[in-house]
């Protein structure tokens, strides 16, 4: 919305001021989508050139720890979060450990596995599909993690979608 105030004169505008204002509101209107459209084609850019170093990381070696380590602070900045972890379904078929843990919480993180449908990653583990919870902490999924703080002022979002591989 374009507003404009005239205090100085009374009856200060006219049709032919409401139809030039009006051709300015269209033309800023397609500026802004064209801006819009722009930013989302360098993002889409970014995005496709992490995903293509990506790749390239994980041809280049058959080592499966620094492949992760890499394809999770690529992910880390590419979606511009403080914390990501990366869990792996261990031959049991019920253990998830973490493998990678970035951000504030590693150690913590690192030092507890998980049983899939246990807590909110157990869970999304299980169902397969990804998920967004913009509220954790009143999940009744959640399950607290030793060594953080049990209540924090803290804003938080999560975002979990499994890893699924071609054997399973």
């Amino acid at each position: 919305m374009i507003s404009l105030q005239n205090i100085d004169h009374e009856e200060a505008f006219s049709e032919n001021d409401l139809s030039l204002l009006s051709t300015l509101a269209l033309n800023m209107g397609v500026a802004l989508e064209n801006a819009r459209l722009y930013q989302e084609t360098q993002r889409h850019a970014v995005e496709m050139a992490a995903l293509a170093e990506i790749g390239s990381d994980i041809a280049s070696t058959h080592e499966m720890e620094p492949v992760l380590e890499r394809l999770a602070a690529k992910t880390r900045d590419l979606l511009q979060v403080r914390d990501i972890n990366l869990f792996l379904l261990q031959p049991d078929g019920h253990t998830l450990s973490p493998i990678v843990a970035l951000g504030k919480y590693t150690e913590e993180t690192l030092a507890q596995p998980l049983q899939m449908g246990e807590g909110l990653t157990g869970d999304i583990a299980r169902s397969g599909m990804a998920e967004i919870v913009n509220y954790p902490e009143d999940d009744q999924r959640a399950v607290h993690i030793a060594g953080t703080p049990q209540i924090t002022d803290e804003l938080e979002c999560m975002m979990v979608a499994p890893l699924i591989s071609r054997g399973g």
